[in-house]
């Protein structure tokens, strides 16, 4: 189960993720997020998340790359976040090639 708590942090807006995100918990983080985001500076702490569903590294990937920043990363999902971004790399490369192919 999951658990959100907002808090303020010198003007940046913290969520603080307890217990384990699955595929199911996304959109409503995804909802929550999409209302701060415009807002300014947000981060996600992940200090107290348990346990990370394969869905959710991928959602983090793109937060990430949106701006969010990611707050006290477990080793784990780390590393997930490392593997996704070098497997999203490896994709654009080989479009590129192909795309080049076709010229």
């Amino acid at each position: 189960m999951l658990k959100v708590i907002k808090s303020d942090d010198k003007g940046s807006t913290v969520f603080t993720l307890y217990g384990r995100i699955e595929e199911s918990d996304l959109p409503e983080l995804q909802s929550i997020l999409d209302a701060e985001v415009r807002s300014g500076d947000v981060t996600i702490d992940l200090q107290d998340v348990r346990h990370v569903y394969r869905e959710a590294v991928g959602f983090f990937a793109t937060c990430r790359a949106n701006g969010i920043t990611l707050k006290n990363c477990p080793p784990y999902i780390h590393e997930w976040l490392e593997a996704e971004s070098h497997r999203n790399s490896r994709r654009k490369l080989l479009r590129i090639k192909k795309s080049r192919q076709r010229e």
